[in-house]
C-alpha cells in the first residue's frame, strides 16, 4: 500500500510522519516519494514545512538539497548561491526545448553541463555528479544497423515535463506567445500532455491567469480540463479560488464530475484550501439526498475498487495511523468533515471503516465531536445522522477526557430532542443519541438537561394511509412490447415483499423489515407498501437516476462477500428505521410484546 511506502520512505529518510493524510496520486510512486525525501533530507528538514507548498517548491526543495551537498567542504566545495545544478539542469531543459527532444546525447549533455561548471570539476564531472544524485538518468538506446549511442534524460517524468514547461514561460517575453507557439493543433494538447499538465500549475503562478485563457479554441477540452482540475493538487493555494468555480460548472459533464469529486477528497483536509473540506460540505449540504446519492455516494464506490485510492489511504488513516502523528486541529477537523460525508456510501465497508476512522479521530477530542454535531446539523440523509451520532457514541465511551461529556451531552441533547415538532423520526439516530446521554448521567449525575424527554415514547407522526398492492406494483414499469424497464425500482419492489404480500416474498421484506415489526398488530405488507411510497415519493428515488447502478450492484446472498448495496437498498434500510420510529411513538406495541 502508498501508506506503508509512503511510512518506509520517511522513517528512513529521518522525517516526522506528515501531519496530514498524504492523498495526492504523486505519492505513490516510489520515484516521486525518493525525491520528495531526499529534498527534505538534504536540505536538513526532519518535516514538512508549511512553506512547501505546490509542485514547484518540491522540485526546487530537491535541487537545492544537492545543489547544498554538492557544494559542500567534504565534496566539491563551492558557493551554492552560484547554482550550478540549477544552471546545468537549465542548459539541458533549453535543449530539449529547442529540439523537442526528450534525450540528449552524452556527448551533447557533457558539452552543455560543462559550459556552467567551476574549475573544481574535471571535464564531464558535473553531469556524472546528477547522474548520481539521480537527477538524470544514463542509459544506451539502438539506433538500428548495430548503432548504440548513449544518452541522458531526467530520471523522473513528471520532473522532466515541470521543468519544460517552467524555462518555456522563463524564455519567453509573453506566456499566451509560449503557450500558442508549443500548442497550435488539437493534437498537440495530447502529444504534450505532460507539459500541458504542469503550464496548468505554472501558469497561474507566474500570470495570474488560467491556462484556458490562453487557450480559448479548446477551452472545453478533456485536456484542458483535466490539467486544470489536477493542477488544484500541486498549485501554490494562494493561485486557488472563486473564479475557478464558475470555470468548472461551466465545463462540467457527468464524466469529469467523478475525477473533480476525486479531487475534492484528496485536498479535502489541506487547510487554507479554496476546495478543502469546507467547499466539499458546503456542496453537499445544498443537495437532495437522492441527487447527493447520484453525484457523490455512488462515485465513492467506484472510486474505492482503484488500488491505493484516495478513499481508502484516508480512512486508513484515520483508523489505523492516526495515532502515530500529532495532527493539527485544522486537518483533523477537515478530514473529520470528509469521513463524515463517506457515512452517506451504501458500500458497508467505506461506510463502517469512516465511520471507525471518525470515531479514531473524536474519541479525545469531544470538542470536534460537538463541532460535528453542530456542522452537520439539518443533513438530508438518516445515513449520515446516524453515523455522526454513532460517533458521538463512540467519543462519550472511549473519550480519556471524560470532563467534557457534560457538555457532549447538552449538544445532542439540544439537537435531537430539545426541538419544536417531532423528534427526527429514525430509531439508529434516536438510540445513539440516548446512549451519549444516559452514559454520560451515569458519570455526571448532576448534568442539567432540558424538560423535553431523552427516553421514548417521543413526539412525531404517523399517517396510517396504506397504498394498495396494486398502486405500490403500479411503479414498476414496462416498454410498449412488454418488457420491464425499471430494475431498480422492481428490486426494491422484489426485497420488499412480506411473508404473505402480493407475490414470493423477498428476504429483507420477511426476514428483515417483517420480523422488525412484528411488535405491532398491523399488516405488514400494508407497512411495506408504505415504506415503498416514501422511497418512491419522500426519498427520491428515481430509475433514471439510479437503476444502472442498482443493477450492476445487484441483490441476494452475493453481498455477503461483496460489500455494495443498491442505492435501493439504502433507501429501505432508513424507511425501516423510520417506520419504527413512527411506530413507537404512536401505535401500541402488540400486548405479548408489552
Amino acid at each position: 500500500k502508498s501508506s506503508d511506502a509512503i511510512k518506509l520512505f520517511f522513517k528512513n529518510s529521518g522525517i516526522a510522519l506528515p501531519s496530514v493524510p498524504l492523498l495526492l496520486p504523486e505519492f505513490q510512486n516510489p520515484l516521486f516519494l525518493k525525491v520528495f525525501c531526499e529534498g527534505l533530507q538534504k536540505n536538513g528538514l526532519t518535516r514538512i514545512d508549511e512553506g512547501i507548498q505546490g509542485i514547484s517548491s518540491v522540485f526546487s526543495l530537491f535541487l537545492d538539497g544537492v545543489e547544498r551537498e554538492l557544494s559542500s567542504p567534504s565534496k566539491k566545495d563551492y558557493l551554492p548561491e552560484l547554482r550550478l545544478v540549477h544552471k546545468a539542469v537549465n542548459k539541458l531543459i533549453d535543449f530539449q526545448v529547442e529540439t523537442i527532444a526528450t534525450e540528449i546525447p552524452l556527448d551533447k549533455a557533457i558539452e552543455l553541463t560543462d559550459s556552467v561548471k567551476i574549475d573544481k570539476f574535471s571535464e564531464g564531472e558535473l553531469l556524472f555528479e546528477l547522474v548520481s544524485y539521480g537527477i538524470l538518468t544514463r542509459n544506451i538506446r539502438y539506433r538500428g544497423e548495430d548503432k548504440n549511442e548513449e544518452v541522458v534524460y531526467l530520471s523522473y517524468d513528471r520532473f522532466n515535463d515541470f521543468l519544460t514547461a517552467q524555462r518555456m514561460l522563463e524564455k519567453s517575453d509573453d506566456a499566451g506567445d509560449a503557450i500558442k507557439a508549443l500548442i497550435n493543433d488539437e493534437k498537440h494538447l495530447w502529444y504534450y500532455a505532460g507539459i500541458v499538465e504542469s503550464l496548468a500549475i505554472i501558469v497561474p503562478e507566474k500570470t495570474g491567469h488560467e491556462l484556458y485563457d490562453f487557450l480559448p479554441k479548446w477551452r472545453d477540452s478533456d485536456y484542458v480540463v483535466d490539467s486544470v482540475m489536477k493542477s488544484l493538487l500541486w498549485r501554490r493555494r494562494s493561485t486557488i479560488g472563486e473564479h475557478l468555480v464558475g470555470y468548472f460548472n461551466e465545463v462540467m459533464t457527468e464524466q469529469r464530475s467523478w475525477i473533480f469529486m476525486n479531487i475534492l477528497i484528496q485536498v479535502g483536509p489541506t487547510a487554507n484550501h479554496y476546495f478543502n473540506a469546507e467547499f466539499l460540505h458546503r456542496s453537499l449540504m445544498r443537495w437532495s439526498m437522492a441527487y447527493r446519492d447520484h453525484r457523490w455516494s455512488t462515485v465513492l464506490h467506484y472510486l474505492d475498487g482503484d488500488k491505493d485510492n484516495a478513499v481508502e489511504t484516508l480512512i486508513t488513516w484515520a483508523r489505523d495511523d492516526f495515532g502515530e502523528v500529532r495532527i493539527d486541529a485544522i486537518s483533523k477537523y477537515l478530514t473529520a468533515i470528509v469521513l463524515g460525508w463517506f457515512t452517506s456510501c451504501m458500500d458497508r465497508r467505506i461506510r463502517d471503516y469512516a465511520s471507525k476512522g471518525l470515531i479514531n479521530l473524536v474519541r479525545d477530542d469531544v470538542d470536534l465531536m460537538i463541532t460535528l454535531i453542530e456542522k452537520f446539523d439539518g443533513v438530508n440523509d438518516p445515513y449520515v445522522m446516524e453515523r455522526i451520532y454513532a460517533a458521538a457514541y463512540g467519543c462519550a465511551l472511549l473519550s480519556k477526557k471524560t470532563n467534557r461529556l457534560p457538555a457532549l451531552a447538552k449538544s445532542v441533547y439540544a439537537h435531537v430532542f430539545d426541538v419544536n415538532g417531532e423528534v427526527y423520526p429514525d430509531a439508529m439516530v434516536r438510540d445513539y443519541a440516548r446512549g451519549v446521554i444516559e452514559y454520560t448521567l451515569t458519570r455526571y449525575p448532576e448534568t442539567q438537561l432540558g424538560t423535553r424527554p431523552f427516553s421514548p415514547p417521543y413526539k412525531s407522526s404517523f399517517q396510517a394511509e396504506y397504498p394498495t398492492d396494486e398502486e405500490t406494483k403500479a411503479y414498476s414499469k414496462r416498454d410498449k412490447d412488454g418488457n420491464w424497464i425499471t430494475p431498480g425500482i422492481d428490486s426494491i419492489l422484489e426485497s420488499m415483499v412480506t411473508e404473505h404480500g402480493y407475490t414470493i416474498y423477498g428476504d429483507f421484506g420477511r426476514y428483515v423489515f417483517q420480523s422488525s415489526l412484528d411488535g405491532w398488530n398491523i399488516d405488514p405488507q400494508k407497512l411495506s407498501n408504505l415504506a415503498v411510497k416514501w422511497i418512491m415519493t419522500r426519498y427520491g428515488y428515481k430509475e433514471e437516476l439510479f437503476g444502472v447502478y442498482d443493477r450492476a450492484i445487484g441483490s441476494g446472498r452475493m453481498r455477503r462477500v461483496y460489500p455494495g448495496e443498491r442505492v435501493g437498498k439504502k433507501y429501505q434500510w432508513i424507511a425501516l428505521h423510520e417506520m419504527v420510529a413512527r411506530l413507537s411513538d404512536n401505535v401500541p406495541i402488540h400486548e405479548r410484546w408489552s
